[in-house]
């Protein structure tokens, strides 16, 4: 039972930390903590809930340990299996900050143990599971293992469906300020133009489209006219295609194909109107969606007055989308790791981690195109050479047609091809045809456009040229800038890089591809921008990084017999997974950047460089990363080897990885001077607020101290503008409503201590108020009361109004 006992006062010291208010105050002179305890009647109540839950769980693994597993019942009963739970009272340290004279200095520790409490609850709680189903005698790990027993197609679908409902169910709990919105930002407009262009019953040329505004609610769609315009462009580009061939066999050094010139991502067509420079494959996936939006759903008008503002079955053709890509994903990683369950496990981590986790409402072509390289790369791997030739041909046409998302993926489309031509032996022409097919269609469009038929026409017409200079400093910023890096944002795929040495000693062919497909789209992008127009981190790239989860995968699991091996996993999937948490929570499509309004102000990507600024740092860490990749990989080719003679106790291996964590991320956070960041800080006024509120609801707190002050209380917090109190009073019935507010009104809220006697003998106990309040009575009799509010303030006095009200009978 002491194991049980200590888990209690464990838990107990969770609740106190918790649920206690920590709060960094901006201040002129710097960051002042502050930590306030939650009151000893709040602390009674959650404990005594937690002590029921404790006893609940104990009582009921023992009465399975003594139905299913009689011969464990004295572990079951000696509550040993409580012990992680234990290491809850370790979230305390992270109200460090608020300690007298730390401060800053502490931030990380504040980041590790109280902004992630409710992880390593969660982690904790889920490590005690495991432990109390090997007591109680594998009861949910046989039902787990009885899945097997299914018919292949049976589980495959159980988990296709499981898959997508999670992922979907991720998004739209996390992304409450961007889902289903019809608010556009950014490039997303140019996206949807091509809808609405279509809609009307026009072609490419946007030039006559007019404005949502300007056409009648019950305007029928005139879709069936874009066919038409169709057919007849392909007549008349027949016609102008043979006249070009004339004059250029005339004088091919003269002859120019590319005769338009625009600017601002826009540009004249050689036959007239305007067209855009980005390419209209997202807008035809989107069409269905937006259709039903635009005739069935669109009544007031949105961006610009150009599209409707409800575009919900836009949103959910996205969010289908990035399901579907979480599906495929898994298909991919079910042959690459030889594990259904391992494959569940990575698809949804790559899904809801950032990048693509921040995708499931921003129209982008980002998530199409990375469903579409996930499927041809999981054909050509796995299936080029006994499939049907139908397959090759679909993988074929599917590559070909990234180009109609954006130029960056040309080089992506021919990679596919050069290695269709290696990995499809046999279905080498099928993939060619239905390739240069689909391929041609996006040169015929470049040709109506531009009469040049480059894929590239369109932009060649702007004069976007090729940053080389730029590449190789924005190819280590993808990985690891503080702002727009992947790693900071999403530190356990920092395991990929020396995933991939492993890769390469167990698949030369399979590494290449993977490697040659990211750099088919990473170079590209890097000579364009490293912020994507201040747009999520690694946008630009984000449509080949499910690929880099294979060579992840492969690191993890050959360090997973290890148990620091498996800890530090853990701890930096939780730390990936609280990230894409903060940003989807607080992401806003008009800026880019991480935000969080934490408790410490820190984050993991502060202990990251800004590369630009820094160009030294670059090569420092291109060589770091390498020999911690080789050196990783040799590792972890020994830990096979080592595990079985040499274990770690597991608390040990935790607070090993934990104490390395929070020294290294203090160590280099000193070394950049990034100690917080004010963008992952409270706003000043709902900061205030909130240690206001926690301060006056205890008249003397003996556990409340700041970083700057030490002990404190509600009389000593500044600024406070209390001086009166103002009350208003009504009945209704029998029900007396007294409203008070804190005199003068200041925006940061003036605060003291508030009791009401309503003049039937009934008073309320002092509490707290904080800028205004609402106190409700209900009286017995009919008559007329005189209602005293009294306001107890910093310095001792107390100021009372008072009011009579008449109650009828």
């Amino acid at each position: 039972m002491r194991w049980l006992a200590a888990a209690f006062a464990s838990s107990v010291c969770f609740c106190a930390a918790a649920f206690g208010t920590f709060v960094a105050l901006a201040r002129p002179d710097g960051v002042d903590y502050l930590f306030a305890w939650p009151g000893g009647p709040a602390l009674v109540v959650a404990s005594a809930i937690a002590l029921a839950l404790l006893l609940s769980i104990y009582g009921l693994v023992n009465l399975v340990a003594r139905r299913h597993a009689p011969a464990t019942l004295v572990d079951a009963r000696s509550g040993r299996w409580l012990m992680p739970l234990v290491a809850l009272a370790a979230v305390g340290l992270g109200i460090a900050p608020a300690i007298r004279g730390v401060g800053i200095r502490a931030a990380p520790l504040g980041y590790y143990g109280y902004d992630l409490r409710w992880w390593w609850l969660l982690a904790l709680t889920v490590w005690v599971a495991v432990r109390a189903d090997r007591v109680s005698g594998r009861v949910l790990e046989r039902r787990v293992a009885s899945l097997r027993s299914w018919t292949r197609a049976r589980r495959l679908l159980a988990l296709d469906a499981a898959l997508f409902a999670a992922v979907i169910a991720w998004a739209i709990a996390t992304s409450p300020r961007v889902r289903f919105t019809g608010q556009l930002n950014g490039d997303e407009p140019k996206y949807l133009r091509y809808c609405e262009v279509w809609y009307q019953g026009g072609g490419f040329a946007i030039s006559d489209k007019k404005l949502f505004v300007d056409e009648p609610l019950d305007a029928p769609p005139r879709v069936l006219r874009t066919g038409a315009l169709f057919v007849r462009a392909l007549a008349e580009e027949g016609r102008a295609l043979a006249g070009d061939l004339r004059r250029f066999a005339a004088d091919p050094l003269g002859f120019r194909w590319n005769r338009v010139a625009g600017g601002d991502y826009f540009l004249t067509g050689k036959h007239g109107g305007v067209y855009q420079l980005h390419q209209p494959g997202l807008s035809l996936l989107l069409f269905p969606g937006y259709f039903l939006d635009r005739y069935l759903f669109g009544l007031h008008p949105g961006y610009g007055g150009e599209f409707p503002a409800e575009l919900v079955m836009t949103n959910v053709t996205l969010l289908l989308l990035y399901g579907a890509c979480a599906v495929m994903l898994f298909r991919f990683l079910r042959n690459a790791l030889a594990s259904e369950l391992l494959a569940w496990v990575w698809a949804a981590f790559a899904l809801v981690t950032l990048p693509a986790g921040a995708f499931a409402f921003q129209l982008y072509p980002e998530i199409p195109a990375s469903l579409v390289i996930i499927a041809v790369s999981n054909h050509l791997l796995f299936h080029a050479r006994e499939g049907p030739p139908s397959q090759s041909a679909a993988a074929g046409a599917a590559s070909a047609a990234l180009a109609w998302f954006h130029p960056r993926f040309l080089l992506v489309s021919i990679c596919l091809a050069i290695a269709a031509m290696f990995f499809a032996r046999e279905r080498r022409r099928p993939f060619a045809v239905a390739y240069v097919l689909v391929l041609l269609s996006v040169c015929a469009y470049a040709y109506r456009a531009t009469g040049s038929w480059l894929p590239t026409a369109l932009w060649d017409a702007n004069s976007f040229g090729f940053n080389a200079r730029a590449v190789p400093i924005n190819l280590v910023g993808y990985w690891f800038d503080r702002m727009w890096g992947l790693v900071p944002h999403s530190p356990l795929l920092i395991a990929a890089l020396p995933g991939l040495v492993l890769f390469a000693r167990r698949s030369m062919a399979s590494a290449a591809f993977v490697l040659a497909v990211a750099l088919a789209l990473a170079i590209p992008a890097a000579a364009h921008s490293l912020s994507a127009a201040g747009g999520t981190p690694d946008r630009l790239v984000l449509a080949v990084l499910p690929l880099f989860v294979w060579p992840l995968a492969l690191f993890v699991r050959r360090c997973w017999p290890s148990v620091t091996g498996r800890v530090l996993t853990i701890v930096l999937a939780i730390l990936s997974l609280d990230a894409a948490l903060s940003y989807n929570w607080t992401h806003e499509k008009a800026f880019g950047a991480m935000r969080d309004a934490s408790a410490s102000g820190w984050k993991p990507n502060l202990a990251f460089p800004d590369v630009r600024e820094a160009p030294a740092v670059v090569t420092a860490i291109v060589i770091a990363v390498a020999v911690w990749s080789i050196g990783a990989a040799f590792l972890a080719q020994r830990t096979r080897r080592s595990v079985a003679g040499r274990r770690v106790w597991a608390p040990v291996a935790v607070v090993i990885v934990l104490v390395l964590l929070v020294g290294a991320s203090a160590a280099a956070s000193a070394t950049t001077g990034r100690w917080v960041n004010g963008d992952y800080l409270r706003d000043e006024v709902a900061a205030h607020r909130a240690v206001a509120r926690a301060l006056v609801a205890l008249d003397r707190c003996r556990i409340c101290f700041t970083s700057r002050d030490g002990p404190t209380d509600w009389r000593q917090l500044e600024p406070n503008a209390a001086r009166t109190v103002r009350a208003d009073a009504w009945v209704q019935r029998r029900r007396a409503i007294v409203h008070a507010s804190v005199e003068p009104r200041d925006r940061l809220a003036g605060f003291a201590r508030l009791s009401i006697d309503f003049g039937d003998r009934s008073t309320t106990p002092w509490t707290g108020i904080v800028g205004e309040r609402d106190v409700e009575h209900e009286y017995h009799d009919a008559g007329a009361y005189t209602i005293a509010v009294w306001l107890q303030l910093r310095d001792g006095s107390t100021h009372v109004v008072r009011q009579v009200v008449t109650v009828g009978r």
